[in-house]
């Protein structure tokens, strides 16, 4: 499967778990650079299978364009994503990635197979207004905007070949979310965690337990030390949300809500 990479399986999987990258981003997300018992994916219970995206246009799907719209790529990522609905589903996102797992949320609970839970990471819920116009900066803006939310080696801003080969993939996600409009309606059922980092400016407390607004069910409000980036590469801060968040799921009946106190 190509939309697929660095998957961790597990011989009898209790469940599974799929994760949408940030923009600019790449599966690699979910792949540990360091000691992996400090990376972020070490919260999560090891009989929950993950599979971390690849979305077209980056990594080693950089042959393909990118998806032409956020809806065309959210039905695309439904159907390669609903043979996994066999066990219980969880979807993760990161910045961007969280839009993209709503609207994946949406089209599985649409066809009777929703995930028992979302894991929002990083990013203010959907329908709230967002920065505008950030995939028709001029080169300079675009990388001042990398530059503003961190998580980018600085080697990258060292050699002009990495920017050449970075910077159109960031432009083409950020015209995918800026050109997207989230209505609110449907709603989905599941529960959400949302999480983010004290020092992200862009995902405030109010801003995240805003995405009651987007869902019948409860929302818990988690916050962790460090930025936008910072939470997942040095994600020891995240583990213990993750592991309360994910205690629950089983291969059994699925969830209708996650645990902890909900924020409305």
């Amino acid at each position: 499967m190509t939309w697929f990479r660095h998957i961790r399986r597990h011989p009898a999987p209790a469940a599974r778990m799929v994760v949408l990258h940030h923009a600019g981003g790449t599966a690699d997300l979910c792949r540990p650079t360091g000691a992996p018992a400090a990376h972020w994916t070490a919260g999560v219970p090891g009989q929950i299978e993950i599979w971390p995206v690849e979305l077209p246009g980056r990594g080693t799907r950089f042959a393909e364009p990118p998806a032409g719209s956020m809806a065309e790529l959210a039905a695309d990522l439904a159907r390669e994503v609903l043979p996994l609905t066999d066990l219980p589903l969880v979807v993760m996102g990161h910045s961007m990635g969280t839009v993209v797992a709503f609207e994946l949320a949406r089209r599985l609970e649409a066809a009777g197979r929703g995930p028992v839970l979302a894991i929002m990471s990083g990013r203010q819920a959907p329908h709230l207004p967002a920065p505008d116009g950030r995939h028709r900066l001029p080169r300079d803006g675009l990388v001042a905007e990398m530059r503003r939310l961190g998580g980018t080696p600085p080697e990258v801003f060292e050699h002009a070949e990495l920017l050449d080969w970075v910077l159109p993939v960031l432009r083409a996600d950020y015209r995918l979310l800026e050109t997207h409009r989230v209505d609110p309606a449907p709603k989905l059922a599941c529960p959400i965690l949302a999480i983010a980092g004290t020092e992200d400016a862009d995902a405030t407390p109010d801003r995240l337990a805003a995405w009651a607004g987007v869902t019948t069910g409860p929302v818990d409000v988690v916050q962790v030390p460090g930025g936008h980036f910072q939470i997942l590469e040095q994600g020891l801060a995240m583990q213990a949300p993750l592991r309360q968040a994910l205690a629950g799921i089983t291969a059994g009946p699925r969830l209708t809500s996650c645990r902890g106190s909900a924020a409305r």
